[in-house]
């Protein structure tokens, strides 16, 4: 090791290798290394699992270690070696930090990217607009320096049309593009930073005649990781953090998947909290009360994007996936007609009681009710196994599979 000794403030990013020899490894792009770069988290290398962040010790080459400045504390430095990166590498590589005040972002959503997204991009000098639905983070992005569009306000959509010079999509969640492309000037680009799951359709027409592009972009090299810590150090950028405890993440993941942490980023401290005979605390139990059929109405105005039920049973895999497959607790009459829903618009999820279903009509699609017949309180799992006619749920007999 001859860039670093010992004592000094260096962090580790999304990467940890790769070849260095391939065209975009020479150029400095080692994420888009033409033999695969090796993540820091789930990669493999040397027939190996890498852990990150969850390991309580690392080896690293040293071309994949950045020097952290002095001025960054390192639990909000952390972060920005992946939401920085993500979002600033697009921003240079589309023109935002070279444009100055000239320029017109939009950003896609306001949460663990979208909001290092804002201040990035204010602080290159940007108009910078953040398009979210509702009025719940009109506030938190004007405080971040910013205008903001109810995009789901007509109104308001109609108003931000051909307005931006770049919008990048930090949404994760799937959604379509079609009504934001509509937002860009023409030569505009919009960039996916989010990862959905599902394919988006896109207006060939719009496309063509005002030469849109549509790109995608995954984190950056090493010397840009750089460059974006002394950005960040310069202009005073941090992330929004809540700093947890290593044997709370699981409690921190629950949260997340109720969507309680929308705009800030956990932080694990591994060193100082994971030590000899502390365990992992488990996952907290489900509340039965938030999965009950009885809650909010899906109000009739609602923009509700329905989805087909093959969608809505990948989706409660997915949910499923992620509750380590552990049985809810679903409280229901029995012999009652409910929706197989995942809607996003009330608490009764992933049943509704089938107010909307004009709106899933008018879409063309079949939502038929489906009749609960299981004991009232029964455990049952959220499953895609297509074995019997208790889609979406089971009684878990088949879980060994």
């Amino acid at each position: 090791v001859t860039k670093f000794k010992r004592g000094d403030r260096v962090g580790v990013g999304c990467m940890v290798n790769s070849c260095k020899e391939c065209a975009h490894c020479v150029k400095g792009d080692e994420q888009y290394c033409l033999k695969g770069c090796i993540l820091t988290y789930d990669g493999v290398e040397d027939g190996e699992v890498t852990h990150g962040g969850y390991s309580t010790c690392i080896t690293v080459r040293e071309d994949f270690v950045v020097r952290v400045p002095d001025s960054l504390a390192l639990d909000v430095a952390a972060p920005l070696l992946c939401a920085g990166i993500t979002t600033y590498s697009p921003l240079v590589h589309f023109g935002a930090k070279a444009g100055g005040s000239g320029y017109s972002v939009g950003v896609l959503g306001l949460g663990g990217l979208g909001h290092v997204a804002v201040k990035l991009a204010v602080a290159m000098g940007n108009a910078v607009t953040v398009l979210s639905r509702g009025q719940k983070k009109k506030g938190f992005a004007e405080r971040l320096g910013a205008k903001y569009v109810d995009y789901q306000d007509a109104g308001q959509a109609e108003a931000a049309k051909a307005s931006f010079d770049l919008i990048l999509d930090t949404i994760s969640a799937n959604h379509q593009v079609s009504g934001f492309t509509a937002m860009l000037k023409a030569s505009g680009t919009l960039v996916l930073l989010g990862a959905p799951t599902e394919d988006f359709l896109v207006p060939p027409l719009e496309l063509l005649f005002r030469r849109i592009a549509l790109a995608g972009s995954a984190i950056g090299g090493i010397r840009e990781t750089q460059e974006m810590l002394d950005f960040c150090a310069a202009h005073k950028i941090t992330v929004d953090i809540e700093p947890i405890a290593a044997k709370d993440v699981n409690h921190a993941m629950h949260k997340l998947f109720k969507g309680e942490n929308e705009m800030g980023r956990y932080v694990i401290r591994i060193m100082e909290t994971l030590k000899p005979g502390v365990a992992v605390e488990p996952e907290p139990a489900v509340d039965v009360t938030e999965w009950t059929v009885k809650g909010t109405v899906i109000p009739p105005e609602a923009n509700h994007q329905a989805k087909s039920k093959d969608t809505a049973a990948y989706d409660l895999r997915t949910r499923a996936k992620v509750a380590q497959k552990a049985p809810y607790q679903v409280a229901v009459k029995t012999g009652e007609k409910y929706y197989f829903c995942t809607c996003g618009h009330s608490k009764t999820q992933p049943f509704c009681d089938g107010s909307h279903k004009e709106v899933n009509q008018a879409e063309g699609l079949t939502f038929q009710p489906m009749v609960y017949t299981a004991e009232e309180d029964k455990a049952v799992y959220f499953c895609g196994c297509k074995k019997s006619n208790t889609l979406p749920l089971c009684d878990g007999s088949h879980k060994s599979l």
